[in-house]
């Protein structure tokens, strides 16, 4: 599973730069709605971020996106389904 996957597009979300319905595909109704409420246009990047494996099928990031005046951290969840990860959880923590 390569975290990238999820983490470039969901930074380019948050930041204004895509338009966050086109994470459909890969995150969740529930995920996608955390995502698309905190999304400004802003500069965002990417901090550091860890990922663990919890069990074949599922893995967990946590990390920080560093933003014009503070840092937040989020964390998310991430699940096989068939042959593809779907991200089904997403917190950004204030």
């Amino acid at each position: 599973m390569d975290a990238r996957h999820f983490l470039f597009p969901l930074v380019e979300a948050l930041s204004g730069r895509r338009p966050p319905r086109q994470l459909s595909g890969a995150f969740a109704p529930r995920a996608l709605t955390t995502v698309a409420a905190a999304a400004t246009p802003t500069r965002t990047r990417l901090g550091r971020y860890r990922l663990c494996h919890v069990s074949p099928d599922a893995a967990e990031l946590a990390g920080t996106l560093h933003m014009p005046t503070k840092v937040r951290a989020f964390a998310a969840r991430v699940e096989r389904q068939g042959s593809r990860w779907h991200c089904t959880e997403f917190h950004l923590l204030p």
